[in-house]
């Protein structure tokens, strides 16, 4: 199978460097290449909010949470509700039809969608 090399948006000009082979003629990350920088290191939101929390009186969970419930309370905010429902209940299940990428794989591998439909349940009742 051979593979085209897709530059990289947003890099132009020319170096002496050769170019590396990246991605495949279908846009995808060819074997053995990282994908790109990923997260960046350092510390998370969610660290820094620890953080906040452990070090500061002033600013303690229970500070946060009652701020949160007056926002939701008094001022009827609705992202301060569903913050704080979502603790309480969890979040709400998505539910996800698979049917239409089962058919499109199927059909791409030239195998019978109604198979590939039945042999997804089939596995799915077997869990």
């Amino acid at each position: 199978m051979s593979r085209k090399v897709v530059p990289i948006r947003g890099k132009t000009g020319s170096s002496d460097r050769p170019k590396r082979r990246i991605r495949d003629a279908n846009g995808r990350f060819i074997n053995a290449n990282p994908g790109g920088p990923g997260r960046p290191r350092g510390k998370s939101i969610t660290d820094a909010l620890k953080d906040v929390l452990a070090n500061h009186k002033k600013y303690t969970a229970e500070a946060v949470a009652l701020a949160a419930f007056a926002l939701a309370v008094d001022h009827q905010n609705l992202q301060a509700i569903m913050f704080i429902t979502e603790r309480i209940d969890g979040k709400i299940t998505q539910p996800v039809d698979i049917t239409a990428r089962i058919i499109e794989v199927a059909e791409a591998m030239g195998v019978d969608p109604k198979d590939a439909i039945a042999e997804a349940e089939s596995y799915i009742k077997g869990r």
